[in-house]
């Protein structure tokens, strides 16, 4: 006591009946009623206590989502139609439209071609002309390469 003022015990509001017959329905507190010296930290407008569910739930919680919420991303994923069905196809390839025969098409990779790897495509039974593609001979047929202006290309 001090001074004869009561210090009531140190209790939150919003753990009071909220259905309470209440002066004050906010602040669940009645007419006259004395207040502890502490009622910032005790008011409805002080941070709110989380009661509903411990941490341990709320870790479990947190996670299943994660969890749905991949497995959904890895679903869709798999499941997504990337291409169409089948490629849409223009007379002679649109070649013209997209930069001529030398022009290194989409999926390509292309670097300087080395003085020993040109010569051994004009040492060989025909001679590869420069300016043209030209399949190496001896390339496993699925690793398609072309010879471009001093360049040489594969397919990736």
């Amino acid at each position: 006591m001090n001074g004869g003022y009561i210090n009531p015990p140190f209790i939150k509001r919003q753990f009071r009946d909220p259905h309470g017959d209440w002066w004050d329905k906010q602040e669940r507190r009645n007419f006259g009623e004395p207040v502890h010296e502490d009622h910032d930290l005790l008011g409805m407008f002080s941070p709110f206590e989380y009661t509903w569910t411990s941490t341990g739930k709320g870790l479990l919680q947190i996670g299943a989502f994660v969890v749905a919420f991949f497995g959904v991303c890895g679903v869709v994923a798999a499941n997504y139609p990337d291409k169409p069905s089948y490629p849409r196809e223009f007379p002679d390839g649109l070649e013209r439209e997209l930069g001529g025969a030398s022009a290194v098409r989409k999926g390509w990779r292309c670097g300087p071609m080395k003085k020993s790897t040109q010569e051994e495509l004009t040492t060989g039974k025909t001679r590869v002309n420069s300016r043209a593609e030209a399949p190496i001979v001896g390339q496993p047929p699925n690793q398609q390469i072309h010879m471009f202006p001093g360049m040489l290309c594969r397919a990736v």
